[in-house]
């Protein structure tokens, strides 16, 4: 059964499993960070290591640039800047806390200097959880106290055929593929390569198919082809609607991410039929749901700009009833909160 939890459900569920988790521990992450939430987890960790689990981590190396779950692009004040190198140093020595323990660590993307100057470009932004090979989660969640304030959500898998894929992606340097799980289930990954995603082809296809109703979640409005499409589906009568943070969320009201938003706006104003609604807190979901029967979920957050970065990505898409249920009684929640 594939189960689907809150940020705090799938943290709480996940410590459990590492306290007893007696072959392997797999983390792979876009960011983590020193924080209450780490300060439960490192000890686990490293009482684990000492009894013999295998644990490692795969983080991707813009982790080093994080702060809070933002990503400084533009200069910042100096006194902000003292703060920042702070969490920065005490994340080293987390890390070599983790490591003498014998909890191995490997960062993932490691720019060139050039690169390293446009740290948003390049990234491995999947997130999955093994434990013993028996059980995995994906989704939106990073380990920072941030992320456990947005409203966001991670599925467990307890399918074998499921967890086994899951184990072939898993730390590797993957080309797109599509896993074909079985009748239910489907896997995309996104390699990175510039300008192609097959997460976000098979979304735009759903879109195409859909008949009656499409519900799209994420931090980001939607753009690109995807916005396109759905716009031609209002015109076939078809109910649309975009749920994302709320309108004083950061990416809405700094430079370059509030092009995009106002850029929606002004499409939106042009195509009412589009049903937007911004919640009262930060979304961080990842969520397209079609005729309430075909589902996608997991790091991708439907945007094309994100395609044009060359950002590495998980996605499941799913049939099963059950799941889809669940994520029906998840949309009603944070729309009547």
């Amino acid at each position: 059964m594939s189960k689907l939890q809150t940020a705090e459900d799938f943290f709480t569920d996940f410590t459990s499993y590492v306290r007893c988790a007696k072959k392997s521990i797999r983390i792979q992450t876009m960011n983590f960070e020193v924080g209450e939430r780490m300060d439960i987890l490192e000890p686990l960790l490293i009482d684990a290591a000492k009894r013999g689990v295998k644990v490692e981590i795969y983080c991707d190396w813009v982790a080093q640039k994080f702060i809070q779950g933002d990503l400084p692009l533009l200069p910042i004040l100096l006194s902000k800047k003292k703060d920042i190198v702070k969490v920065h140093r005490r994340n080293t020595e987390m890390r070599r806390r983790l490591q003498r323990y014998g909890v191995v660590i490997r960062v993932t993307n490691i720019p060139s200097i050039l690169t390293s100057w446009f740290p948003a470009f390049g990234r491995d932004h999947k997130k999955i959880y093994i434990i013993d090979n028996k059980i995995a989660w994906i989704g939106g969640i990073n380990i920072f106290d941030e992320a456990f304030h947005n409203i966001d959500i991670m599925v467990r898998f307890t399918d074998s055929d499921i967890v086994n894929s899951l184990l072939k992606i898993y730390g590797a340097k993957n080309y797109s593929h599509e896993y074909n799980i079985n009748d239910k289930y489907s896997l995309y990954i996104d390699s990175g390569q510039v300008g192609k995603s097959i997460i976000y082809d098979n979304a735009i296809k759903a879109v195409r198919s859909a008949n009656k109703k499409i519900v799209f979640i994420s931090q980001f409005v939607p753009d690109g082809h995807l916005l396109n499409n759905l716009i031609c589906a209002t015109k076939r009568n078809i109910e649309v609607t975009v749920i994302t943070s709320s309108r004083e969320d950061r990416k809405f009201n700094r430079y370059p991410e509030k092009f995009t938003y106002h850029f929606f706006k002004r499409r939106l104003s042009k195509h009412p039929n589009i049903r937007f609604i911004h919640l009262n807190n930060r979304v961080h979901a990842k969520l397209l749901l079609v005729d309430d029967s075909v589902a996608f979920v997991g790091s991708h957050n439907f945007t094309f700009m994100g395609i044009l970065m060359g950002t590495e990505e998980i996605t499941v898409k799913t049939i099963d009833p059950d799941l889809i249920k669940q994520l029906k009684l998840f949309i009603d929640k944070i729309v009547h909160l």
